[in-house]
C-alpha cells in the first residue's frame, strides 16, 4: 500500500467536513492514532473502506463516528475498531473527482 493515497468520499457520513464526490488525500498510518483525526478504516462488516472521525479511544480499541450523525453507520452501531482496522489518516481535500476509490 503506498504512503500517500487517493479517495473520494461516497455518501453524506462525514457532512458538512467532507462531502460526497469529495476527493480527499490520506496518508498511511504509521503512527498512533489519537482523538479528532479523520481516518479511513476497514469497514467491519463489508468489504469497503469508510471514512470517520476518531472521538474516543479506550482499552477496547477506537470510536469513530461519522460528523452526520443522523447519516453514519458507526462505532454507535458496530462498536470500537482495533487499530489495525484503521488505514489512513485524511490529510486534505483536493476537489470534487472522478476517482474510482469510494470511502463511505
Amino acid at each position: 500500500m503506498p504512503l500517500i493515497m487517493r479517495f473520494k468520499v461516497g455518501d453524506r457520513s462525514m457532512e458538512p467536513t467532507f462531502y460526497s464526490e469529495d476527493c480527499i488525500i490520506a496518508r498511511k498510518y504509521i503512527f498512533k492514532p489519537k482523538e479528532g483525526d479523520i481516518v479511513i478504516l476497514k469497514h467491519p462488516k463489508k468489504n469497503i473502506k469508510i471514512i470517520k472521525r476518531i472521538v474516543k479511544i479506550d482499552k477496547d480499541g477506537y470510536s469513530v463516528e461519522g460528523d452526520n450523525r443522523a447519516n453514519s453507520f458507526d462505532s454507535r452501531k458496530f462498536g470500537p475498531v482495533k487499530r489495525n482496522m484503521i488505514i489512513a489518516k485524511v490529510m486534505s481535500r483536493i476537489n470534487r473527482s472522478k476517482s474510482k476509490m469510494c470511502v463511505h
